[in-house]
C-alpha cells in the first residue's frame, strides 16, 4: 500500500510518496465523541501514522488503526511541537488552542465545532479550515466501497426503537457507555 503525504479533501489523506503523521483530536467528553471513527480507519488504510486521544476505550481506538493512543485520563499528553501534518479537532476551546503548535509548517488543521482562528494559523504557517459536511454522491460511493471491503466499519453501541428516542439520546452521556453509534430502529 502506498503512503500518504497530502490531503485532497479536509482531513482525508491520499496516496503519495511520504508518510503522513495525523492526529485526530477526539471529543474528550465521550470515549470517541460525535465524530464517527471513520477518519482513523481511512487514514490508517491510506498508510498514515495515526495518533488519537481518548478518555478510555484505548483498545478499541487502537483496533481502528491508531498506532498511538493517548488516554487523557491516565497518560501524560505531550506531543512535540510541529510533529503532525494534519490535526482534526472535534472539541474546540482549549483543545483547539493547543492544536496549532502541534502542526509542522505547512500542516493542516481541520475543525468541526468552530471556525479556526486564521491569525493563529498564519502565525504557525498552517492551513486551518472549518469543515462542514455536504452531500457528495462520489464520496458516498467511495465510503460504500470501503464498508463493502471491510476497510471501514461502523460500530453500533446500542439500538433503540424509534419510540424510545429520548432514552437513546440520554444513553450517549451515560458513564461506561460502549464506543460506537446509537441506532434508532423502525418496526
Amino acid at each position: 500500500m502506498g503512503a500518504v503525504s497530502h490531503v485532497d479533501h479536509p482531513g482525508r489523506p491520499t496516496r503519495h510518496a511520504q508518510p503522513l503523521n495525523i492526529v485526530p483530536i477526539r471529543n474528550l467528553a465521550r470515549p470517541l465523541g460525535p465524530l464517527p471513527n471513520g477518519p482513523i480507519q481511512m487514514a490508517a488504510a491510506a498508510g498514515a501514522h495515526v495518533t488519537a486521544t481518548t478518555r478510555g476505550a484505548t483498545d478499541y481506538v487502537a483496533s481502528l488503526g491508531a498506532e498511538h493512543v493517548i488516554n487523557v485520563r491516565t497518560d501524560t499528553v505531550y506531543t512535540p511541537p510541529g510533529g503532525y501534518d494534519v490535526v482534526i479537532d472535534t472539541v474546540s476551546g482549549e483543545t483547539l488552542e493547543h492544536s496549532y503548535p502541534l502542526l509542522r509548517w505547512g500542516g493542516r488543521l481541520v475543525t468541526l465545532q468552530t471556525p479556526p482562528d486564521q491569525v493563529q494559523a498564519a502565525r504557525f504557517g498552517i492551513t486551518a479550515m472549518f469543515f462542514i459536511v455536504t452531500a457528495d454522491a462520489a464520496e458516498l460511493s467511495e465510503l460504500t466501497d470501503l464498508v463493502e471491503k471491510s476497510a471501514l466499519r461502523v460500530t453500533i453501541a446500542a439500538t433503540f426503537p424509534l419510540t424510545d428516542g429520548a432514552a437513546a439520546y440520554a444513553s450517549g452521556s451515560q458513564s461506561g457507555r460502549k464506543p460506537g453509534k446509537t441506532v434508532l430502529t423502525i418496526a
